[in-house]
């Protein structure tokens, strides 16, 4: 099996790349990258190896290790969640593979409902401005009425590994975009605890960090500028209005799998990631307010409304 061109997969809503060139031999393809794209590699790899004998190797080490290990040649494909800004490789192509959103996944085990956030609330989460569950800030987006949208969806079965998987999935229009079932208002009052934030971030390069640091600058211009003011960096640290080095609520983590971990052993925890680390981790996801003002899940749908 040959590749003539290195390509790169481009997913979008933390989007995901995927760079490839042609590997040393057919029997074996080497791949490093985004953990972001992990679940979907780690299935894919398996159902490739059967269909063709060839070996897929993914090593996900982080968005900034998967281009670096690509454009050093030490690997036949890499996946992240940024393009390349400066050193690009030869011959490089750009794929788009898939969606999926970025979550915001907690541990609060007496909170028994989804949680509301505003972009200016996580912005001064993740920042160190906001400490508690309790706080005033946390308080006012989940004691007040809300506007949720909810899509038609249906049930698809797959096989996986050789067994029949069903997942929900939207139904969508001739457009390829996903049919509104209901948009409704609902008045919600949720009870938050007196409970520390630890806030849980990636320590490696990251393009998932880099995303949601976009979405963070973007979501919070304007009149909300200043709780968010860094150009986005794929280390998080560097992006933050505050120096969290000095927050002891602060716990860094390499890779999505160990964010998830963190938050999932800490009562209090909260982080960042793609939503199927938090769906593993049986983790509570937050809806998040967007521009029109509609609180939204981290949805198959609601990822599909998004790219239009």
């Amino acid at each position: 099996m040959k590749l003539g061109k290195k390509v790169a997969i481009s997913v979008i809503a933390a989007s995901s790349l995927i760079l490839t060139s042609s590997p040393a031999f057919a029997g074996q393809i080497n791949g490093s990258g985004a953990t972001f794209a992990q679940p979907l590699i780690d299935v894919c790899k398996v159902e490739f190896t059967k269909d063709t004998g060839h070996t897929v190797n993914y090593t996900a080490g982080g968005s900034g290790k998967g281009r670096t290990d690509f454009t050093n040649n030490l690997v036949d494909f890499a996946a992240s969640d940024a393009v390349y800004t400066s050193g690009f490789p030869a011959h490089l192509e750009y794929a788009p593979v898939y969606a999926a959103p970025i979550a915001i996944f907690y541990n609060l085990p007496t909170v028994k409902e989804p949680i509301y956030l505003r972009a200016s609330t996580v912005a001064q989460i993740f920042s160190g401005y906001i400490t508690n569950w309790n706080d005033k800030l946390i308080a006012a987006d989940n004691e007040r009425v809300v506007k949720t949208v909810t899509y038609q969806t249906k049930k698809q079965t797959v096989k996986v590994g050789g067994k029949n998987v069903t997942k929900t999935v939207p139904v969508l229009d001739k457009k390829g975009k996903p049919i509104v079932k209901s948009t409704s208002e609902k008045t919600v009052n949720i009870d938050l605890p007196n409970q520390l934030i630890t806030v849980y971030y990636r320590t490696d390069s990251s393009g998932t960090s880099e995303q949601f640091g976009k979405f963070l600058q973007g979501a919070n211009a304007g009149t909300n500028s200043r709780l968010w003011p860094k150009t986005a960096s794929g280390t998080f640290s560097n992006m933050t209005p505050n120096n969290i080095s000095t927050f002891f609520n602060f716990q860094g983590a390499s890779g999505s799998a160990l964010v998830a971990a963190g938050v999932k052993g800490k009562v209090g925890g909260i982080g960042y990631g793609e939503v199927s680390w938090a769906t593993d981790n049986k983790l509570a996801v937050a809806n998040i307010e967007n521009a029109a003002g509609e609180f939204i899940a981290p949805s198959a749908a609601g990822t599909s409304a998004f790219l239009g």
